[in-house]
C-alpha cells in the first residue's frame, strides 16, 4: 500500500476553476460551453433548439454581449461572444442565458435540467476568427450535418 505522501490528491471543483487574474467583466472575447446534464439530447427536438436560440439573440439584443456566432447541440450549447463594456461578469450573463432558456423551455414542457457551471476559454487578440470557425463547424465534426 503506498504511503499517504504518495497519494495523490484530486481536487473536486463546482465549477471549472478561473484564470487567475483575469477580470471576467472585462469586454474580451470569451468562448463558452454549457452543457445538459448527463448529456441529455433536449436540444435535438426543434421547439427546444429554436427557444434557446431566441433567448441567446434576446439576451443580446438587449445589450448583454455581442454575439459572433453561436452553435446549439443536441446537448450543449456553444457561444463566442464579446461582454459589453461596464456590463455584467461572464458569469452573470451564462447564468442569464442557462435560467432564460430553463424558463421558456418550461413554459414549452420541455423538460430540462443543465449541467452546473459552464467551460470558457478568453480569447486572445484576433483569435475570434478561430473561436468562431471552431464552433460553426461542430455540427459537421459530430456528424449532424454535411461539412462542405
Amino acid at each position: 500500500m503506498p504511503s499517504p505522501r504518495h497519494i495523490k490528491v484530486l481536487k473536486f471543483y463546482r465549477t471549472p476553476p478561473r484564470l487567475p487574474g483575469v477580470d471576467y467583466r472585462q469586454p474580451r472575447t470569451y468562448f463558452v460551453t454549457f452543457c445538459v446534464q448527463h448529456r441529455e439530447p433536449v436540444f435535438s427536438k426543434p421547439a427546444a433548439a429554436r427557444t434557446a436560440c431566441d433567448v441567446l439573440v434576446d439576451l443580446r439584443n438587449r445589450g448583454s454581449y455581442s454575439l459572433y456566432g453561436y452553435c446549439v447541440m443536441p446537448d450543449h450549447v456553444h457561444l463566442v461572444i464579446k461582454l459589453a463594456e461596464h456590463g455584467k461578469p461572464l458569469s452573470r450573463v451564462i447564468a442569464q442565458l442557462k435560467a432564460g432558456i430553463l424558463f421558456e423551455c418550461r413554459k414549452q414542457s420541455i423538460k430540462l435540467v443543465w449541467q452546473r457551471g459552464y467551460y470558457d476559454r478568453v480569447g486572445r487578440p484576433n483569435e475570434s476568427r478561430t473561436l468562431l470557425h471552431y464552433v460553426l463547424q461542430n455540427p459537421a465534426r459530430a456528424g449532424l450535418v454535411r461539412g462542405d
